[in-house]
């Protein structure tokens, strides 16, 4: 890692990290076993190459914080983070993006870190809430179903709660959560860009489709079979971008669409930025679209 000068690229800080001791070959625990059922040996190495965030004063990659210095530092604030890194766009049922402190390791580990903190395929927040949204099939899992949602950073029930004897309920059931949406809006897109500007949250992605029908043909099938069954064909035409992308305009405080546009093409994963009252989409087609929207 490196801090550099912006006016001149001069190095001011070089640092090398490694994940097991030079001298033992001992693997690098970064993270105590933060007081839960878990064994210490499930928190894996964390310094994994990422794209960097910051607060103007800590430095993450994924959930390990350093200073200015970067230097690793032994507090755990929360902030927004992905395990498997940004650029993740799998969607990979054990991954997710979450607002908070860490993100466990193992199966218990992903039900508990999503039963206690905002968690959603793509977030953005504000100074007191998170937004982004859920693809879950099942109902009612991880306490909120598909669709965009809000809630707040920090649950305000979670200080009264004795985390161990809750961690293990979480484990058991994690329908026990303490993070509860403040509101929740079944979208007709699946958000792969967000961007949140004011009082308005812009998704956009690939439009919808019978996500029940194709995970109940996934779950009885035992061969793959030709020709692809219909199911299957209208959900890969979805996320390939053989169709048109849409954008919405969302209000953040309700989640009520206040208007829909048509994209050209699919936006690829987090492909989406704001400046200057415009709005930059990147596409599957090769192509930047720009827009701009005025109330």
């Amino acid at each position: 890692m490196y801090r550099l000068d912006v006016r001149t690229g001069e190095p001011l800080v070089e640092k090398r990290f490694c994940s097991r001791y030079p001298e033992t070959g001992a693997r690098v625990n970064l993270f105590p076993p933060y007081d839960a059922e878990l064994p210490p040996d499930r928190e894996l190495p964390d310094v994994l190459p990422d794209v960097p965030s910051s607060d103007g004063q800590n430095i993450w990659m994924r959930s390990l914080t350093f200073d200015q210095s970067l230097d690793i530092k032994e507090e755990y604030p929360p902030h927004l983070f992905c395990s498997m890194g940004f650029l993740d766009q799998s969607w990979w049922e054990r991954t997710c993006w979450i607002y908070g402190r860490h993100f466990f390791s193992g199966r218990k580990g992903v039900d508990y870190a999503k039963a206690v903190s905002p968690s959603g395929r793509i977030m953005v927040f504000d100074e007191s809430r998170t937004y982004g949204y859920k693809d879950e099939t099942w109902t009612g899992r991880y306490g909120c179903q598909p669709g965009l949602f809000s809630t707040r950073k920090w649950p305000p029930d979670l200080k009264e709660v004795k985390l161990r004897a809750y961690r293990r309920n979480a484990f058991r059931n994690a329908r026990h959560t303490t993070v509860k949406p403040e509101w929740h809006r079944d979208v007709p897109v699946l958000p792969n860009p967000m961007v949140l500007c004011g009082d308005t949250l812009f998704v956009a992605g690939p439009g919808g489709f019978d996500q029940e029908k194709a995970a109940s043909y996934l779950d009885t099938t035992e061969v793959y079979r030709r020709p692809v069954p219909q199911a299957m064909r209208e959900g890969l035409a979805c996320w390939t971008g053989q169709e048109p992308g849409r954008l919405l305009v969302v209000d953040k405080k309700s989640g009520e669409t206040r208007a829909a546009y048509e994209l050209p093409s699919v936006p690829i994963f987090d492909g989406m930025i704001a400046a200057d009252g415009r709005f930059y989409v990147s596409g599957k087609d090769g192509r930047i679209t720009c827009m701009s929207h005025r109330p």
